[in-house]
């Protein structure tokens, strides 16, 4: 009950700390505006839990608002206030989408430390010269006058595999090699794929593999102690990156030697960093651009076969409805399937049996880290006094003063 009502102390400070800001700066009256500005506020700041940073204002919102009239009114009141389309306001609103200016700005500056990267001033490769050749042909084509290539796919449609590759290509090259991921446990999945290549381990041995933030703060550290720093690097690849979140990729940019070929490999279809934005995600929903496209490496194709679990999945993903519910009735009717166990229920909650299995799955996750969470070495306690508010949630945006 303790970290439950930390958790809501928490979120109310955040919330009612950037209002009063935001009413200190701008002057507004309270009567008229406060709630819409709060109603803004809580659907950006819940949205931003799930990763959430642009939101777009006719999707349907879960949360109860303080006033009617979502978006129209509220973001009247916004441009009335000053907090939309000035060059001073906080929020951004573009493309039917509001968001926070510093998502806004920080993403601005991702995307163009990577077509720096891609080198667009250089001679383009047509599209022709690639069809007939295989992915890993074309990723070391596209590296032949970029430095930058997106590997993106689902699950199953042989990202490891390609990795493994690249790199066994490039071997033979003496070049400093480095592979990270957002987590430990998908850098591991990768330093397996390469431990199976046994007739080649003595040229895998020079090669290093780990999280990116083991890679950053070996690259700021004296006493690093990783095989090499980032600006030591010829060749960085980075796996998952639709959940390294924007801030980790900064760092890696801004500590990667300026002619260090990168490859990223993710999936945008997968889960966004949490409380963060994945640049990933945004290059392959939001962003429409050619110079992203021409240095993009699609995979379509399945090779491990998930069953009917990956079927529903691209069905939920084709956004219609109508094949999900086809493709679930057909499971019901068969009574059978691969690895899919189907609940009904006729009531908008989630179904008790679903629910225990939940319960049940977060008690054994309670008792694995129960010791390490007992002395304090993943849930700490932290004083909310501690937080900066004003430069986490403004960072890029300096008002206008008179």
């Amino acid at each position: 009950m303790e970290n439950k009502s930390s958790i809501k102390r928490i979120d109310s400070n955040n919330y009612i700390h950037i209002y009063l800001l935001l009413k200190k700066i701008f002057y507004f009256n309270e009567n008229k505006y406060g709630n819409y500005i709060k109603d803004v506020l809580r659907i950006l700041l819940d949205s931003e839990k799930n990763g959430e940073t642009f939101i777009d204002i006719d999707q349907k919102i879960y949360i109860n608002l303080e006033k009617e009239g979502w978006p129209e009114q509220h973001l009247n009141a916004l441009e009335e206030v000053g907090l939309i389309n000035l060059p001073s306001s906080p929020f951004i609103f573009k493309n039917n989408k509001i968001s926070l200016i510093k998502w806004t700005k920080k993403i601005e500056k991702i995307l163009d430390l990577f077509l720096k990267k891609i080198n667009i001033t250089s001679k383009r490769i047509q599209v022709k010269e690639l069809i007939n050749q295989n992915e890993s042909a074309k990723i070391l084509k596209l590296f032949e006058i970029s430095d930058l290539v997106l590997l993106q796919g689902g699950p199953g449609t042989g990202k490891s595999t390609l990795i493994v590759n690249l790199i066994l290509s490039f071997l033979s090259n003496n070049i400093n090699i480095g592979i990270a991921a957002p987590t430990g446990k998908a850098s591991a999945r990768i330093k397996e794929y390469l431990e199976k290549h046994k007739n080649k381990k003595d040229q895998l041995d020079k090669i290093e593999c780990q999280t990116l933030h083991r890679w950053i703060y070996n690259s700021l550290s004296r006493n690093g102690k990783l095989k090499y720093k980032l600006n030591e690097l010829d060749l960085f690849i980075v796996d998952e990156m639709s959940m390294v979140n924007i801030n980790l990729i900064e760092s890696v940019l801004n500590l990667l030697a300026h002619d260090c070929k990168l490859l990223l490999v993710g999936d945008a279809n997968q889960l966004p960093p949490i409380n963060s934005c994945s640049v990933w995600n945004y290059i392959f929903t939001e962003l429409d651009n050619c110079d992203f496209k021409d240095n993009t490496i699609n995979l379509t194709k399945v090779y491990r076969n998930n069953g009917d679990i990956e079927n529903l999945s691209k069905l939920i993903f084709s956004k219609n409805n109508d094949l999900f519910n086809s493709k679930v009735n057909q499971l019901i009717n068969q009574k059978k399937s691969n690895k899919v166990q189907i609940i009904k229920s006729e009531s908008r909650n989630i179904p008790i049996k679903l629910a225990d299995h939940i319960r049940l799955h977060l008690n054994d996750l309670k008792e694995s880290v129960s010791i390490l969470s007992n002395s304090n070495y993943i849930f700490t306690s932290f004083d909310i006094r501690q937080i900066d508010y004003n430069r986490w949630y403004f960072t890029s945006w300096t008002p206008i003063t008179s």
